[in-house]
């Protein structure tokens, strides 16, 4: 990641979004096997809209804008991502983001921060909630994008980085030298600290 793209362009702390830190922490966590959406029978997550039904491990009664998120992030695994490009997945999310602002992000919540489904297209998500033009939704990407850098994936980590790039708000300095500082990988640590560099000057 050079200078020039960052001037253009699990830990889960308290947020202002009460509705979805709930959603996060209560809601079911997410198995992706055979079937589309599948839920653990024990999983302390499970509530009255996601509890299978017939111990059937599909949801039956979920919210179909997180089924459509879902099968979108499901779908993408067989997407090659370039950097600088456009792809379906991106102008599908990026469209839904647009549509149903801070509901669409809170589904977004759900899935990345399960880390249940493709840790390179979780970070293209990330990727792209940095570079979104909403002010609706914008505290609420911020919010995820900072709680995405204590991620245990490094691709994801490294999305959530670009993301925050290219918000460019120095709100974010306390969780980057956060994040800087518990970081293993070299690189990504680099990355952070150019990012710092750049919101403090």
């Amino acid at each position: 990641m050079n200078q020039a793209y960052l001037q253009s362009s699990t830990t889960i702390q308290s947020s202002p979004f009460v509705k979805a830190e709930k959603s996060v922490f209560r809601r079911s966590s997410v198995n992706t096997t055979k079937s589309l959406v599948n839920v653990g029978k024990d999983s302390d997550f499970l509530t009255s809209s996601t509890k299978p039904c017939n111990n059937s491990y599909a949801f039956m009664e979920e919210d179909p804008l997180y089924l459509r998120i879902f099968a979108i992030f499901w779908n993408a695994k067989k997407e090659l991502f370039e950097d600088g490009m456009d792809n379906l997945f991106l102008t599908e999310l990026g469209f839904l983001i647009n549509k149903h602002k801070n509901e669409a992000v809170e589904h977004i919540t759900r899935i990345v921060l399960h880390e249940q489904l493709n840790p390179e297209v979780s970070g293209e998500s990330l990727r792209l909630l940095g570079r979104i033009k909403d002010e609706e939704s914008y505290e609420f990407r911020r919010w995820l994008l900072e709680q995405s850098l204590n991620l245990s994936s490094s691709r994801a980590r490294d999305g959530a980085i670009l993301g925050l790039a290219s918000m460019d708000d120095k709100r974010t300095i306390p969780k980057l030298k956060s994040a800087i500082d518990k970081e293993k990988y070299i690189e990504l640590k680099e990355d952070m600290e150019l990012v710092l560099k750049q919101l403090e000057s």
